[in-house]
């Protein structure tokens, strides 16, 4: 599943198809796609632990609303279809992003737990932590201060998404919160958590953002030595969908290889399941490959020259050192995709900007998590258009309908009425999508 040249096939039975894994060995069996009232079913692990839609459903629902399309959904088109700008899905999800992103932004604030409150007290309400969250993050989004977004939190408020027009105080008082930090990383783990189905290996690695701007005319006259401060953001990205899947912020100094476990975990917590990590020679060492070992994937990190092959207890260490040097070949096919990791890191810094306006610490943190949690938003938004899929925050607890011949599968996903304006904009161009995507192919 999801390689170039795998296809599906029907089975027996009607709405029965058999399916590759993702692995390449072994098939499943999905049913219940097109046939009246029956429900979705697949003999997965993953459909049978969530009882929700896994990646092989998602592809016999590509497969039916693209049946001109031979061996849709490989990976090379799946991937060219989420991220090139000449597929017909990638604009339409940039025109439509401002409009999806408020409502998408409201339902993950929805799992933001509100903190005990003693009733004895007198005094006002406190304002509802979510909508802190949602005036914080929608805030980034806009790349305004927050005193020029009034006009932002005015609109979300006449429309539902807020309970009324906060003070724009309120979002630094928010982010200089230490506790703030742990809330926005809950967060960031939701908002990717809907793609977790189409990922099976990531990269990490870290970057660089400034906290403060000094112009060319301030150094040279003032203080030529004086150099910016910034943060560190150690991320693990998904190779497919450039979604950051966990992240671990550190002041700039900071050493890249002791955040591996750390990034690792997080992302198991979240539910992933990774089968490959790709990092550069910065991690390589035998603690990371025994870590990664331990979580059942394989760390692919290349060696310096001055590293020997000994093991020193670490076999992972040994046999990755061997497969390293006697199949160099191999190795690199592995390892050619580390580069998606600079690709996303760029996407973010061009698109929500590699400067952080705060100046308090725990503000610098938290509004660089509030960034991370943007760039999730919109890889949302368009896995929604390109990959056909509604996230999990938005879907009942039950298992998704069975899209018709007819129907794409975004239109056919289940929603309740909070959603009726994110469908009804989705539905208002689908059959264009479809068109185009059938005429592309041709």
């Amino acid at each position: 599943m999801l390689r170039t040249g795998l296809r599906a096939a029907e089975g027996k039975n009607p709405g029965e198809f058999i399916v590759p894994s993702r692995s390449g060995h072994g098939l499943h069996r999905v049913s219940g796609l097109g046939v009246g009232e029956a429900q979705e079913r697949c003999d997965c692990e993953d459909f049978l632990a969530r009882q929700a839609p896994c990646a092989h459903i998602y592809f016999v629902r590509h497969w039916i609303a693209n049946p001109t399309e031979p061996g849709s959904c490989a990976q090379g088109s799946l991937e060219r279809q989420i991220r090139s700008p000449r597929s017909p899905t990638y604009g339409l999800a940039r025109r439509r992003e401002g409009e999806h992103f408020p409502i998408l932004l409201k339902e993950l604030c929805k799992g933001v737990s509100e903190p005990a409150r003693d009733s004895s007290l007198a005094g006002r309400k406190p304002i509802p932590l979510r909508d802190q969250v949602f005036c914080a993050i929608q805030k980034t989004y806009e790349c305004l201060s927050a005193e020029r977004t009034s006009y932002v939190r005015a609109q979300a408020a006449r429309t539902g998404f807020i309970e009324r027009n906060y003070y724009f105080d309120i979002i630094s008082k928010f982010l200089c919160r230490p506790e703030s930090t742990d809330i926005l990383m809950d967060v960031l783990a939701r908002s990717v958590f809907p793609l977790r189905a189409f990922e099976n290996r990531c990269v990490t690695d870290s970057t660089g953002f400034r906290t403060t701007r000094f112009h060319q005319y301030r150094e040279e006259k003032y203080n030529p030595g004086r150099r910016n401060t910034w943060l560190k953001a150690h991320a693990l990205v998904g190779v497919r969908t450039h979604a950051v899947v966990s992240v671990d912020i550190s002041e700039g100094s900071a050493g890249d290889a002791p955040r591996f476990p750390v990034l690792l975990q997080r992302a198991k917590d979240a539910g992933f399941e990774f089968k490959e990590v790709l990092a550069d020679k910065a991690y390589n060492s035998r603690k990371n490959f025994d870590v990664a070992e331990s979580m059942g994937m394989t760390a692919i990190i290349p060696f310096k020259s001055s590293q020997t092959g000994q093991a020193k207890g670490s076999s992972a260490y040994h046999r990755m050192f061997l497969f390293f040097s006697y199949h160099r070949e191999k190795f690199d096919e592995h390892y050619r995709d580390r580069g998606q990791v600079e690709v996303t890191f760029g996407a973010i810094k061009q698109k929500i900007g590699e400067t952080i306006m705060s100046r308090n610490f725990h503000a610098q943190v938290n509004e660089l998590m509030c960034k991370l949690i943007v760039h999730n938003i919109t890889i949302l938004i368009q896995s929604m258009y390109s990959l056909g899929i509604l996230p999990d925050f938005l879907e009942p607890r039950k298992i998704a309908p069975n899209p018709s011949k007819d129907v794409h599968p975004l239109a056919a996903a289940p929603a309740d009425l909070e959603l009726g304006l994110l469908l009804n904009h989705a539905q208002s161009f689908l059959p264009t999508v479809s068109s185009d995507l059938s005429g592309s192919n041709r």
